[in-house]
């Protein structure tokens, strides 16, 4: 079982900031890490087909030979040998530290094949998470972001919807804000630090931080202008696109976001915004009488468009 390390994960919602938690758990020297390895979504991916075809009426696919608990242990087997090459990089590291924000879904996967796990779950306000992700989406993002409000907000819901069903791990699971690690709170990310087995003074906190901002992020983990592919950093962290470190402020949606943009949000979000503290209210996105009255209007005339060009597509395949 992963030679005695402590297999620890991070997830979150996309464009919460676990690239930048993930940098600053890196620079201790018990970890390892290398950028999205996603080993375990490649496994999970393989053991949902596999449960696929065996629930199928007639008989399909890998079942026909592998049993379930035959799968697992090579899907395990396959992610032990991918953290062993990690851990060539850096033998001493006792813990072993994976990211990837589709995580979210994998918690359970991930849990039956290394049932200690520890789970880090990132979670940012979704009307910045919002405004992060079409940003992305005009620029390196353009092939996995959604390009509207609605659907970013919607995905946002989803994915910490996800995220948080970890918590019955109890002791294997520690939440986190974004706007805690923000505002540079050292009790929140030596939370984290504690939660995987590792004591570090408060002094040695704000080292981290002090190492870790926007600017030293972007000085150290963006990728040359004269080259187009992520490169690794020193760290084993990879590189990303200038695009990809932009404000990071917290609160910035109240600018980013148009009022359509705004009005979507509230209501793709608006009931998981509350219960997580983020609105406090049902007002948050409004602006004039006027302006607020067309807004509705529109999203409201999108919406029956919405459901029309389903109602004729589901019509059409019909017939």
């Amino acid at each position: 079982m992963l030679n005695g390390k402590k297999l620890v994960i991070i997830m979150g919602a996309g464009r919460s900031g676990t690239t930048w938690l993930q940098a600053m758990l890196d620079s201790c020297s018990s970890v390892v890490t290398m950028s999205e390895l996603r080993v375990l979504a490649y496994t999970g991916q393989w053991m949902a087909r596999w449960q696929l075809h065996d629930e199928r009426p007639y008989a399909t696919g890998l079942p026909l030979l592998w049993t379930r608990e035959e799968m697992l242990d090579e899907m395990r087997t396959l992610a032990e040998k991918t953290y062993a090459r990690l851990v060539q990089h850096h033998p001493d590291a006792t813990i072993i530290l994976d990211k990837t924000p589709r995580y979210v879904y994998q918690h359970d996967h991930i849990r039956t094949l290394f049932p200690e796990t520890h789970f880090i779950h990132v979670i940012r306000d979704g009307r910045d998470v919002t405004a992060s992700t079409l940003a992305a989406a005009q620029d390196w993002g353009a092939h996995w972001a959604p390009h509207k409000a609605r659907n970013a907000a919607r995905q946002w819901v989803k994915d910490v919807v996800a995220g948080r069903e970890a918590q019955s791990y109890t002791d294997y699971y520690t939440e986190v804000r974004y706007e805690e690690l923000l505002a540079n709170d050292t009790k929140a990310l030596q939370r984290v630090f504690t939660a995987m087995g590792i004591n570090k003074s408060h002094d040695e906190i704000q080292a981290i931080y002090k190492a870790h901002t926007l600017e030293k992020m972007r000085a150290n983990y963006t990728i040359p202008d004269n080259d187009e592919r992520s490169q690794k950093a020193e760290t084993g962290i990879f590189k990303m696109p200038k695009s990809f470190y932009r404000q990071g402020q917290a609160m910035g949606w109240q600018t980013d976001l148009t009022p359509s943009q705004k009005y979507a949000v509230f209501q793709e979000a608006q009931d998981l915004l509350l219960s997580l503290g983020y609105a406090t209210s049902d007002t948050w996105w409004r602006t004039e009488p006027l302006q607020d009255t067309f807004v509705k209007s529109k999203y409201a005339v999108m919406k029956l468009r919405h459901r029309w060009h389903a109602i004729r597509k589901s019509l059409f395949q019909v017939i």
